[in-house]
């Protein structure tokens, strides 16, 4: 994996299958793109760039359709220790897979089971569940590669939460 300098406002993102195009967001003061799991595949966090945000998108046939967004980013946690951080964002409102959607806001926000709600915590770092959104994040490590861990994520969401 390679970053490679367009211009002040857009990076290229080199991956072993494809590059990327990054560009600068203001928002979130960071360099985007987006690309499919399958494109991360042995790419290491060793090796991800910081101030990179990369939207994936699933293919084939491990999918979890609920998915709105899989951001991957590298950051430091407070020891100054850095990590892949891997965020899902479920948002209710979006058009596809509405019934999955309202069956697993049912079931986490609306009348919550708590064995799965608990099955979610001890699988991710963080699990925020809110009225409107629904958010898993897990740290990486640095020798892990992200895409091997993608689909392990979508293994479990799909057994635990479909």
């Amino acid at each position: 994996m390679k970053l490679e300098l367009i211009n002040d406002n857009e990076r290229l993102l080199k991956l072993e299958s494809k590059s990327i195009k990054l560009k600068w967001c203001t928002d979130h003061n960071l360099f985007e793109g987006e690309c499919n799991f399958e494109d991360l595949k042995g790419a290491k966090g060793i090796d991800f760039p910081f101030g990179v945000l990369i939207n994936a998108f699933q293919t084939g046939d491990i999918i979890f359709p609920l998915y709105d967004m899989v951001l991957v980013s590298k950051e430091t946690d407070e020891r100054k220790t850095p990590w892949i951080f891997v965020h899902y964002v479920i948002c209710p409102e979006f058009e596809t897979n509405q019934e999955m959607r309202n069956k697993l806001f049912h079931r986490l926000a609306i009348n919550p089971e708590k064995q799965l709600i608990k099955k979610c915590q001890r699988y991710y770092l963080r699990v925020e569940i809110e009225s409107d959104m629904i958010q898993f994040s897990s740290f990486l490590d640095l020798n892990e590669d992200i895409y091997e861990a993608l689909i392990r994520d979508a293994k479990f969401n799909k057994k635990e939460l479909l």
